[in-house]
């Protein structure tokens, strides 16, 4: 019975995915409203997994699995959202992330799943949560920095010297042609020249 449920769980599991490839399909051919819709089936395609799962890993551990219900009814509610603009995108990654841990553990937990599923869910919430851990750089933080840092680029951000610099940044420290204080050089040594050729 519980190996039935678990090919039924992962049908609709790739019905899921299915439904979300063809959402993104959609970005950029059709008005964003069929995407939305697109994804608003695949939100409540998942809500049917994750009642699935529960039935499923329920005799594993009730608690750990009750957990995971609600930790994918919140993130499904906060992806909705995201679709109208009422919440960040990708605000839902670490709690799907979360979810992917416990569904995880409750696989090694398990006895009629191989234990290659747990592991790759367990590694999917970690690449899900590290994504959002890691610090991103834009363009307001690093101005932001460098006024905190008396015009000095922040560390980390700062020109490379030596054959490490690229040609970009070597042709941006480099003085333009119509730079006044180049032209005035220029003009001064044009006239040295010229006043010893005829001393």
């Amino acid at each position: 019975m519980t190996r039935s449920r678990a090919r039924i769980t992962g049908a609709v599991y790739l019905l899921y995915f299915v439904t979300v490839i063809f959402a993104v399909s959609l970005i950029g051919h059709v008005p964003a409203a069929y995407s939305d819709a697109a994804n608003l089936i695949a939100n409540a395609i998942y809500l049917v997994v994750t009642v699935l799962l529960y039935r499923m890993f329920r005799p594993v551990n009730p608690k750990v699995a009750s957990l995971a219900v609600a930790i994918s009814v919140v993130g499904c509610f906060v992806q909705s959202l995201s679709l109208f603009h009422l919440a960040p995108p990708q605000s839902s990654l670490p709690i799907f992330g979360l979810f992917n841990l416990t569904i995880g553990y409750l696989i090694l937990r398990s006895t009629f799943l191989p234990r290659v599923l747990g592991i790759l869910m367990a590694l999917s919430a970690w690449l899900a949560l590290g994504s959002v851990a890691r610090p991103r750089t834009t363009h307001r933080h690093v101005h932001r920095d460098r006024r905190r840092n008396g015009g000095r680029m922040p560390d980390g951000l700062a020109p490379r010297d030596g054959p490490q610099r690229s040609a970009l940044e070597r042709n941006n420290s480099q003085p333009r042609r119509d730079d006044p204080r180049l032209l005035r050089e220029r003009v001064e040594q044009d006239g040295r020249k010229a006043s010893a050729q005829t001393s």
